[in-house]
């Protein structure tokens, strides 16, 4: 999709304005773009889940909005729809998102403001929380007892031990979904091994976290769907 977008952009067909904001423009583009059809699915719509079940312009809208921080009237030019449709859609990604089924989440936050904030916000979600750790130890020690589906965690923590440590150790029990939320990103995106996919930076907002935490749950439960074809 994206190689296929460069083409237009570079194309003689190229629509794009030089007078009017870039961004917009080339999501427009990527938006445009045909999704390439993968291999066929056994699932079928009734048992989709999460963000999967959730309309692919609304979850356009809501991801454009929350997680590239587009305003309402960018996302609207990115969509090719007006401005007042944009908030419907996203009205109506976060309905469909706070109806998911229950997850069990673990947070691991050495900050209790901050670890006291996440638990609230995914709590509203309808999600349960089943435990905080503000240390590798402690992470590993209730991810073994409580073994969640999901972790939320910081890299830097209490006893100057590293997030990133603890979740690769618990990650060699099972794989399951992993969202960071971290003031230092830089040490994420490094290069030198793979980069995780879903990351907040902090400061971070209520609708941040609940986005990236429906599209890691998404992802986890296609990538489940895979495993057992």
């Amino acid at each position: 999709m994206v190689e296929a977008c460069l083409e237009v952009l570079v194309s003689t067909e190229s629509s794009i304005d030089l007078l009017l904001p870039i961004r917009p423009q080339i999501f427009k583009t990527l938006n445009n773009v045909p999704i390439p059809k993968g291999p066929p699915s056994s699932s079928t719509d009734h048992m989709r889940s999460g963000l999967d079940a959730v309309d692919m312009l609304a979850r356009k809208a809501l991801l454009l909005v929350v997680m590239e921080d587009f305003s309402l009237d960018e996302a609207a030019i990115a969509l090719g729809v007006v401005e007042d449709e944009v908030e419907s859609l996203i009205a109506e990604a976060q309905k469909r998102i706070d109806e998911e089924i229950s997850t069990r989440i673990m947070i691991i936050e050495d900050e209790p403001l901050i670890s006291g904030h996440l638990k609230q916000i995914i709590q509203d979600m309808g999600h349960e929380i089943v435990g905080i750790a503000t240390t590798h130890s402690q992470a590993t020690e209730l991810a073994n007892k409580t073994t969640p589906e999901l972790i939320v965690a910081d890299i830097q923590l209490a006893d100057a031990s590293s997030g990133i440590d603890a979740v690769d150790e618990i990650m060699s029990f099972g794989k399951r979904p992993v969202v960071f939320v971290t003031a230092f990103p830089k040490r994420l995106l490094t290069g030198e091994k793979p980069e995780p996919a879903f990351m907040v930076p902090k400061p971070f907002s209520p609708k941040a976290i609940r986005a990236i935490i429906s599209q890691a749950l998404f992802v986890g439960n296609r990538l489940d769907e895979q495993a057992t074809r």
